[in-house]
């Protein structure tokens, strides 16, 4: 922790940076475990930031979907847009972007509520896999939920 005081941040903020750190630096399921562990003892693992760095670990690691809603949803019911967004983000960028428009539906499916940031992400993942009925789907909810004049999806 000296290293901690002579940077003038307290052991949590500490303990914050080492595991974003350790997230960034993990190339493995075993490895994010591990953290996933730390990040329970600690308690971070209700810091939206937090989750929305491991959300994009899970997005270059497609095999673990399954893990990375037990993940989230352990997180706690008031998990805020931004990790599932990484989350869909990370997919849709990835190269296997239907992967972000399965779990768009499937998180949506759980009670998700899209904002403004998560449409053009998944729009973008239904151009890069060619999904055509899915991004008309996708478009209908978005004029359904009031989001056809905002800018941003664009």
């Amino acid at each position: 922790m000296i290293i901690g005081r002579l940077l003038g941040i307290n052991t949590m903020q500490f303990l914050k940076l080492k595991l974003l750190n350790s997230i960034h630096r993990c190339s493995s399921i075993r490895s994010l475990k591990q953290i996933h562990a730390q990040l329970i003892t600690s308690g971070l693992l209700h810091d939206e930031f937090v989750l929305s760095k491991v959300s994009e670990f899970f997005g270059k690691h497609v095999g673990f979907v399954d893990y990375a809603f037990d993940f989230l949803n352990q997180s706690g019911l008031h998990v805020g847009t931004l990790p599932y967004n990484a989350l869909i983000a990370a997919y849709a960028n990835s190269d296997t972007p239907k992967a972000a428009f399965l779990v768009y539906g499937r998180i949506v499916g759980n009670g998700f509520v899209p904002d403004m940031y998560t449409f053009p992400v998944v729009m973008k993942a239904c151009n890069n896999f060619l999904g055509v009925q899915e991004g008309d789907q996708v478009h209908g909810v978005v004029e359904k939920m009031g989001f056809s004049c905002d800018l941003y999806r664009w």
